[in-house]
C-alpha cells in the first residue's frame, strides 16, 4: 500500500505539486489579498446601491487611470543593481536582500534580460524614458575609461573637449558627460591617494615575490606563530577633522601652540595584545639647545626599539606563548 501511495503522489499533476511546495507565507498573503478584494467589492456594491443608477454622462466624464510604479519596481531595480555589482550572487540571495518573492524576482530578471538584449535600458514594469536620447554610446564609455586610466585626475571639461576632438560632429555639454560618467560608468570623484612609483617597480615586485615564496617554504602560520610589531606616532593636540557649528559659522577648536609628540610601540597577534610601550618627546622650542645636553629628548630610537623587543621576548618566555616569529616593516629603527 505504501508503494501505491508513493506512486500516486508521483503521478500528481504539476499544478498540485506546485501548491504543495508553496510556502505558508504565500498562502497567508494570498488569503489576505482575496479577503481584502472581497471587502472592497462589497463596499463598492453598497455605495452603488446608495447612489442609485449611474448615468451615461458620468461614465463618459471619467478619466482613464494613468500608469504608476509600484513598490516592487523599486525592489527590482535594487535587485538588478546587486546582481550587476556582484557577479557571483544568485537571484534567490538578491531577492531575499530586497525582500522580493523568488518567483517575482525570477520573472522580472527574465524580462530585464529580454529588454536588455533588445537594446532597451528600462527596468521591467516601469514606463519608458521620455526626452532626448543620449548621444553617448559604448564607444564613448570605452574612451572615458581609457582617458581616466591615463590620467585619473582629469576633469569633466577636459573629457568633453577630448570628446569633441576625437569624435567629429559630436556636440555635448560637460554636464551631460558628468551625468554619463556617474550613472552609466559608475564613476565617482574622490580624494587622491598618493602612491610611490617605486612600489610597482620590477625590482621591488621581484623582492616581494621572493620574500613571500620564502615564507611559504618555511610553512609560517601567521595566525598562531607570528607577533606583529609596529610603531604609531601622533600629536597630543590631534582632533577630529570635522565638528558641529551653527550654519554660516566655522567650527573652531582651541588648541595649544605646540603639543607633545607621542610614539606607541605595539606587539599584537591574531588573538590579542602582547605588550605596549609609550614614549613622549618634548615639544619643539625656539630656544637653542646645548650640544652636550643629556636632558634632551628625541623620538623613538633604535635602542628604544631593542628594549621593547626584549620586553616582548620576556613576556613570551614568562607565559610560555607558542609564538616563534616577529614580523615588522623595514623602518629605520627596526634595522
Amino acid at each position: 500500500m505504501a508503494h501505491n501511495s508513493s506512486t500516486d503522489a508521483n503521478n500528481t499533476a504539476p499544478e498540485e505539486r506546485i501548491v504543495l511546495f508553496q510556502n505558508y507565507m504565500d498562502w497567508e498573503g494570498a488569503a489576505g489579498i482575496n479577503h481584502r478584494q472581497k471587502m472592497e467589492e462589497e463596499k463598492g456594491r453598497k455605495e452603488k446601491a446608495l447612489k442609485g443608477p449611474i448615468s451615461s454622462n458620468d461614465i463618459s466624464s471619467r478619466q482613464p487611470r494613468e500608469s504608476y510604479n509600484t513598490k516592487n519596481d523599486i525592489k527590482v531595480a535594487k535587485m538588478i543593481n546587486l546582481l550587476q555589482e556582484f557577479e557571483g550572487m544568485s537571484i534567490s540571495v538578491a531577492a531575499r536582500k530586497v525582500t522580493l518573492p523568488y518567483s517575482t524576482a525570477k520573472r522580472r530578471v527574465n524580462q530585464w534580460n529580454e529588454v536588455h538584449n533588445n537594446g532597451e535600458d528600462v527596468f521591467p514594469g516601469s514606463s519608458k524614458k521620455t526626452g532626448a536620447k543620449s548621444k553617448l554610446t559604448d564607444d564613448h564609455t570605452v574612451f572615458i575609461f581609457e582617458k581616466i586610466h591615463e590620467q585619473p585626475t582629469i576633469s569633466c571639461n577636459d573629457v568633453t573637449n577630448l570628446f569633441c576632438q576625437h569624435f567629429k560632429g559630436l556636440d555635448i555639454t560637460s554636464r551631460a558627460v558628468n551625468e554619463h560618467m556617474r550613472k552609466k560608468c559608475h564613476l565617482t570623484y574622490k580624494s587622491t591617494v598618493r602612491q610611490l612609483a617605486a612600489r610597482d617597480d620590477d625590482t621591488n615586485i621581484l623582492q616581494r615575490y621572493e620574500s613571500v615564496s620564502a615564507w611559504i617554504a618555511l610553512g609560517i602560520n601567521f595566525f598562531s606563530e607570528c607577533i606583529f610589531i609596529d610603531e604609531a606616532g601622533f600629536n597630543r593636540n590631534m582632533h577630529r577633522s570635522q565638528g558641529w557649528s551653527e550654519v554660516g559659522s566655522p567650527c573652531k577648536i582651541t588648541t595649544e601652540t605646540k603639543g607633545l609628540n607621542i610614539s606607541i610601540l605595539g606587539a599584537i597577534t591574531a588573538h590579542g595584545v602582547i605588550t605596549l610601550s609609550r614614549r613622549e618627546a618634548c615639544a619643539p622650542t625656539n630656544k637653542k639647545r646645548k650640544v652636550n645636553d643629556p636632558a634632551s629628548k628625541k623620538g623613538t630610537t633604535s635602542s628604544d626599539f631593542m628594549e621593547f623587543i626584549e620586553q616582548v621576548l620576556t613576556n613570551i618566555e614568562a607565559y610560555d606563548l607558542p609564538y616563534r616569529y616577529l614580523v615588522m616593516d623595514n623602518a629605520a629603527i627596526h634595522k
